[in-house]
């Protein structure tokens, strides 16, 4: 197995395994319903919301590092976490027992993605071979 191959499989499973934490935690009931099956447009920067973005965010991290490991372009990542995180509110918008959705969510679910992404190139970047480091064999 080559490190490509490797690397696209660590990638995948990382983005199976994130999208079903998301999924668990996300689309669970909530123990509280005082606002359920409602849509909030408008941002709220209070520090309460500012720390639910936080932990929004760092909830997407793992999927923006699974689709860099993968594989993917940024913009194919952008558009996974874009679609699982609208898909996320949909139903919580819809189905799920004492869940709202918000914009606001969306921004942060996607910018986590988006961090992740860019850690993982990063990381991959300096992790990969270079030339120099194998000289060629006489």
């Amino acid at each position: 197995m080559t490190l490509a191959t490797r690397r696209h499989s660590v990638g995948v499973t990382i983005l199976v395994v994130a999208v079903v934490v998301i999924a668990a935690v996300t689309l669970s009931p909530a123990p509280y319903s005082y606002r359920a099956h409602s849509l909030r447009v408008a941002f709220d920067l209070s520090p309460v919301h500012l720390r639910e973005d936080g932990l929004n965010a760092l909830l997407f991290v793992p999927l923006g590092v699974g689709a860099a490991a993968a594989g993917l372009t940024w913009w194919k990542a952008l558009l996974l976490s874009t679609t699982l995180s609208l898909t996320v509110e949909a139903l919580q918008l819809t189905v799920v027992p004492g869940r709202f959705a918000e914009v606001q969510d969306i921004v942060a679910n996607v910018a986590g993605a988006a961090i992740g992404w860019w850690i993982s190139r990063l990381l991959l970047a300096r992790s990969a071979p270079r030339l120099s480091d194998n000289p060629p064999r006489a």
